[in-house]
């Protein structure tokens, strides 16, 4: 009996060191697995966000919009519904212009006039659902930039 409730204590042990260490990279948000980004810092559009993210938690997306070389001073941000409906919105900054929401598209207009060559659009929201959610964000031309969120419970 004495022997079987060794094994059984040293695979709780391996279960929460293991539990513990996939917390500190990240695997659970905040960590080094969990930051990414998709779009190069030099292209017209790229987004810093967490691939892993609690529902009920704050977190941020910050979007990066160049300014459009045919010296436009208004852009376009598409952010795909679904994904934009997974998520309570606590803040935008800078605030949009204007938001149109579509069938399959919520698009914000940011002025882009600003002295500096790229807008930092940052977004404070909460998931509000659990799994997986898709996103798509793009500019009014061009590709849209796609990645994936998992929101735990």
């Amino acid at each position: 009996f004495q022997r079987r409730e060794w094994t059984v204590q040293r695979i709780g042990w391996w279960a929460l060191s293991a539990f513990v260490g996939a917390a500190l990279v990240g695997l659970f948000g905040g960590g080094p697995l969990s930051h990414a980004r998709v779009g190069a810092s030099n292209a017209p559009l790229s987004v810093d966000y967490e691939r892993f993210v609690r529902v009920g938690a704050p977190t941020r997306l910050r979007v990066q919009l160049a300014r459009p070389a045919s010296g436009q001073q208004v852009r376009e941000l598409r952010i795909n519904r679904e994904y934009y409906e997974s998520l309570r919105v606590d803040r935008i900054a800078p605030e949009p212009q204007q938001v149109r929401i579509t069938e399959d598209t919520v698009a914000l207009l940011f002025d882009v006039s600003a002295g500096s060559e790229t807008t930092a659009v940052i977004f404070d929201v909460e998931p509000v659902r659990v799994g997986r959610q898709s996103a798509s964000i793009g500019l009014e031309a061009g590709a849209p930039l796609t990645f994936s969120q998992f929101a735990y419970f």
